[in-house]
């Protein structure tokens, strides 16, 4: 073990990462400008200019507010910090025009909330390095890299616009309180999530059953009255946090219905306009060949005269699938709670080990991959930077295990590859590409030799994919421009399921 005279201050150690971190993103500034800028410029103009009551049912743009009201606080604030130095940016009637510095005003303010997701991980790594003493300073250091410099997350946030850093820095703040058993934190932590992002409803459940089994440890309680008397004692205090941030609509019910409508709104059909690689992209391909199929071997059916309309890249479609049936959005939902139940398991079964700041951390991360994994999979309207939850993880897990390094290769390998249509530009895409080797070396160093040859002749392919195939179809097949994507996510989706298989098969060891 080292001499604590020996020992490199943490701080010391992530400094320098940060700081490439920084220069990156701000090289990748001048990126081209999505929708997605100028939704969230909307955002900052509305809450800059109008009073709480209208911010929900202002109707004048297309770009309605749709995320919970602490996210529409945040841009409140962001709001008024922009506006001391470009006003022009939150006015109404300003936002038809767009100067380079309100392009870096607005991507400024990405990379102020990502120092967030470097100060959760640096509280996550003093805990480390507190109770494993074996962590030498290079592991220390790489462990950090590999949580702030990751092309998937970059690719969504600076290049494409949003804030997943900082969503992902608050469910690393609840992290960090549930392995200190903070429970009070730790729910406030939860309720802010869910504010913040309605789809962190999904982890309501798991998270009131995982504070309630480490307090019921931690009590050393027996009975089963306990067990519920401490699950209702938390749900309350979570129901109180959650009240608190949604109080200026509950006292109108008109209001509260128009929040509701607005947060979850069902009517925008199974796929997003790209699929994602889940669930439903593989059922999705496999209603498209099953239809192919179909109208080559029964030419005079009524499959030969219908048009499979799923595989169009739109948004509404309530029915995608032409063969197979359609599910409803309770359907997608029951299926995401089912998926879910295997980390309740693994929290009853591991619930002496929650009282341990190192492996309540891997049971917790655990839980939650399969949580945001199911959710990913099987949820109804899945956006594809949805999958960044699960990835960050197993990221996490890597630190405490080494063994779920193939498992966060593969992860990795498809949150990149998913994000690619939403970069347009040639030049940002060749940036992604050089940048995505640095990160896959580090995983590809730190398998075991007999899961090597196999990685790397699946990221030669998936990068061969994503780059190749868009060209040759758009060179042969103009007329079948989704299929490129379609294809993608479809092989995304089969990886995506099978990591799924394998975490919760990793419950039961």
């Amino acid at each position: 073990m080292k001499s604590v005279d020996c020992v490199t201050p943490l701080f010391s150690l992530c400094v320098p990462w940060l700081f490439l971190s920084l220069s990156i993103q701000c090289l990748l500034i001048p990126s081209y400008k999505s929708t997605d800028m100028d939704v969230h410029r909307y955002w900052k103009a509305l809450t800059y200019s109008y009073p709480i009551q209208k911010w929900y049912t202002d109707t004048t743009s297309q770009w309605t507010l749709d995320y919970p009201p602490l996210f529409a606080w945040l841009e409140w604030f962001l709001a008024h910090l922009v506006a001391v130095v470009d006003k022009h940016l939150v006015q109404l009637d300003q936002l038809e025009s767009t100067t380079l510095v309100d392009i870096w005003v607005m991507r400024s303010t990405v990379i102020l909330c990502d120092l967030f997701l470097a100060h959760a991980g640096y509280l996550h790594l003093s805990v480390f390095r507190k109770h494993l003493s074996a962590l030498s300073d290079a592991q220390l250091s790489m462990m950090f890299c590999s949580l702030i410099l990751q092309p998937s997350l970059w690719m969504v946030d600076h290049i494409h616009f949003q804030y997943n850093g900082f969503l992902i820095a608050c469910l690393f703040y609840a992290s960090y309180y549930y392995r200190m058993g903070q429970s009070t934190l730790f729910l406030l932590s939860i309720a802010i999530l869910v504010l913040l992002k309605q789809t962190f409803f999904y982890i309501v459940p798991i998270s009131l059953f995982a504070i309630t089994c480490q307090r019921y440890a931690q009590y050393h309680e027996t009975s089963w009255r306990s067990f519920i008397s401490l699950w209702i004692q938390s749900s309350l205090l979570f129901i109180l946090f959650l009240s608190i941030g949604i109080f200026p609509w509950l006292y109108d019910w008109q209001q509260l219905k128009i929040l509701q409508s607005r947060l979850f709104p069902f009517d925008r059909g199974l796929l997003h306009a790209y699929w994602p690689p889940h669930f439903w992209a593989v059922y999705g391909c496999l209603d498209q060949l099953l239809s192919k199929l179909t109208k080559i071997l029964f030419p005079h059916s009524w499959i030969a005269s219908s048009r499979n309309i799923s595989s169009r890249g739109l948004i509404g479609i309530m029915k995608p699938f032409l063969l197979l049936p359609n599910p409803s959005p309770w359907i997608c939902h029951a299926m995401v709670v089912l998926g879910m139940l295997p980390s309740f398991y693994d929290l009853w079964k591991s619930r002496r080990m929650l009282l341990h700041p190192i492996h309540s951390m891997e049971v917790w991360m655990r839980a939650l991959t399969i949580v945001f994994l199911s959710s990913f999979l099987f949820g109804w309207h899945v956006h594809e930077k949805a999958i960044l939850m699960p990835q960050f993880c197993m990221i996490v897990l890597c630190w405490m295990n080494s063994d779920w390094l193939v498992g966060l290769g593969w992860i990795s390998t498809v949150a990149t590859s998913c994000m690619f249509p939403l970069i347009f530009g040639c030049l940002e895409r060749i940036v992604i590409m050089v940048w995505i080797i640095y990160p896959m070396a580090l995983l590809y160093s730190g398998m075991e030799n007999r899961f090597r040859i196999f990685f790397f002749f699946h990221e030669i392919c998936t990068l061969g994919w994503v780059i190749g195939l868009p060209w040759i179809v758009q060179r042969w097949l103009p007329h079948y421009a989704f299929l490129p994507w379609m294809m993608l996510s479809g092989y995304g989706g089969m990886i995506t399921c099978g990591v799924f298989y394998k975490v919760i098969m990793s419950t039961f060891d």
